[in-house]
């Protein structure tokens, strides 16, 4: 409750920094956030593979050793429950361990309640465009939003 409350109490404070974070990571394309990811994989020296790249999505299977990560970037308003699925069958395909849905936007509700009824069995994290803002310190805290101060690095595998 506490936690809440003082979450809430830092975003309203802290709301055109957030904002302007969030239009900057629309503005950037899924091309650059493949590169990303990819020299992040080769500094980490994580095999990796891209599963499905379209023009306004990204996912990548990361693994180290027997850890098998999916990592799904998704440049949209919303992510609907089809969307949600597909996503499930690509861990599912891939035996993962765990994955991270990463979106610029937000979840429906109806995805938030999938996902909490089989995390359990399936551990995905969902990540919404103001929570990736906020997690990644270098890139928030930052004068000036820059691909450069984006990681991906919190949602690989550990060693």
């Amino acid at each position: 409750m506490i936690l809440h409350f003082i979450n809430t109490v830092l975003l309203k404070l802290h709301k055109d920094k957030i904002e302007k974070g969030l239009i900057f990571l629309n503005r950037i394309s899924v091309n650059k956030i493949n590169k990303i990811i990819t020299e992040e994989c080769h500094q980490k020296s994580l095999k990796y593979r891209i599963i499905s790249k379209k023009n306004n999505e990204v996912t990548f299977k990361i693994k180290r050793r027997k850890k098998v990560y999916i990592v799904k970037y998704h440049k949209t308003l919303a992510v609907n429950k089809l969307d949600y699925n597909n996503f499930l069958e690509i861990y599912d395909k891939n035996n993962a361990k765990k994955a991270y849905y990463i979106t610029t936007g937000v979840f429906l509700q109806d995805v938030y309640n999938i996902n909490y009824n089989i995390f359990f069995n399936r551990p995905i994290i969902l990540v919404d465009g103001i929570n990736f803002v906020v997690k990644d310190k270098k890139f928030y805290l930052s004068k000036n939003f820059s691909s450069s101060n984006l990681s991906f690095r919190r949602y690989f595998p550990k060693f």
